[in-house]
């Protein structure tokens, strides 16, 4: 029983809230987008088009876009960061399940 509540709980209550947090970066709201010299394009840049904006001296930059407020930084350090602190909301819900060791 102490396996169980020590060790096997914290383990999928992690697996299961980092899922969560997987979900969340997939909801309506959880948007990744892509400005040129700060201004939102549609679609995917082509690659002639990312040819010819880097010879003009253009800048492309992406953002997250999370339900209207604007996450800085790289979309993909945003993601891993979601998932990790669902991760480890989930590890901390799991342990209060944890039996202490006798003295």
């Amino acid at each position: 029983m102490r396996f169980i509540r020590n060790g096997v709980i914290p383990v999928f209550s992690t697996i299961i809230f980092a899922f969560f947090g997987l979900l969340l970066t997939g909801l309506p709201g959880y948007n990744i987008v892509t400005t040129l010299d700060g201004q939102p394009i549609t679609g995917a840049p082509t690659p002639a088009q990312v040819d010819a904006m880097i010879s003009q001296g253009k800048r492309m930059d992406s953002h997250v876009d999370f339900y209207g407020v604007v996450l800085p930084g790289e979309p993909l350090f945003w993601t891993i960061g979601i998932i990790l602190v669902a991760a480890f909301i989930g590890y901390k819900l799991g342990s209060a399940f944890k039996i202490p060791a006798a003295a």
